[in-house]
């Protein structure tokens, strides 16, 4: 176990990521709130990112680089690796690929201090909006919420925020309590950012939205998360019809779903809350 001494443990999983790394890093070393370590392991990438890695560990101690005993893990397990090795008081998630906003850190942990309100015996997560851009930094969409017809007041059942998977793991901030109920994680959890929210919720924890969007999300055809699309129609109804029967597993599993009709009951409602 790495215990992280400073307040935040930021965690970075990365993969083949040379062609957007150094925005990355160069937007954290940048933020208002500087009281973290970067910890990172490395997916068996082929490109330069562990070159250029090594480049800024040349410069700063404030990046620890983990072993990766020679797996690939995939991007789900590599960030719940990171995750199950560090010991810290507040965790965040980084992708490779996007920006942060310089006061994401320090706005994203005093909305945290004020929703633990001096215990840390309940699981705290808090979580942003973003801005959706291209591939060079281009804003394609100023709130990424308002795009998919997202307000958290409308979906205020834990039914509706477990299904949806509406958490993006590189706008969380979560605190030591948030990670010990995420685990162990369910052999059918999604994708790490998802099961921790389903996890908090679960165990009667808290979930703060924020509504205003405090990093760059890159779209450029290569994200890992965040794009379905497939050939043809009959390939993305396949693929979608495949995402929610790993979705009503997960659900199931940690009962947050009675059975296949009450999922599809709470579809069916989340398309239209979103449509009115």
């Amino acid at each position: 176990m790495k215990a992280n001494t400073s307040k935040i443990a930021v965690l970075l999983a990365t993969y083949n990521g040379e062609n957007y790394i150094r925005e990355q890093l160069n937007s954290l070393f940048s933020q208002t709130f500087s009281d973290w370590i970067l910890y990172i392991r490395d997916d068996q990438s082929t490109d330069s990112t562990l070159s250029i890695i090594y480049e800024y560990q040349k410069h700063s101690d404030k990046i620890i680089l983990l072993e990766n005993d020679g797996e690939n893990l995939g991007a789900k397990d590599n960030f719940l690796r990171l995750l199950s090795v560090v010991d810290s008081r507040y965790y965040m998630f980084m992708d490779e690929d996007d920006v942060w906003l310089p006061n994401k850190i320090e706005e994203s942990f005093n909305v945290m201090i004020k929703a633990e309100d001096g215990s840390n015996n309940i699981p705290v997560l808090v979580h942003t909006n973003l801005k959706v851009v291209d591939k060079d930094l281009t804003v394609i969409t100023e709130s990424f919420w308002d795009s998919i017809h997202f307000e958290p007041r409308k979906f205020h059942n834990s039914h509706y925020l477990s299904m949806m998977g509406y958490i993006t793991g590189s706008t969380m901030l979560f605190n030591r309590k948030a990670k010990d109920v995420a685990f162990p994680v369910d052999p059918n959890a999604v994708m790490h950012d998802w099961w921790i929210g389903i996890s908090v919720y679960r165990y009667g924890g808290k979930v703060i939205s924020v509504k205003t969007p405090l990093m760059l999300y890159r779209k450029h055809g290569n994200n890992v998360t965040g794009d379905f699309v497939a050939n043809s129609a009959g390939k993305r109804l396949l693929t979608r019809l495949n995402e929610n029967i790993l979705v009503y597993k997960m659900l199931r599993d940690c009962k947050c779903m009675d059975s296949i009709w009450q999922f599809l009951l709470y579809k069916l409602l989340v398309v239209l809350k979103r449509r009115f």
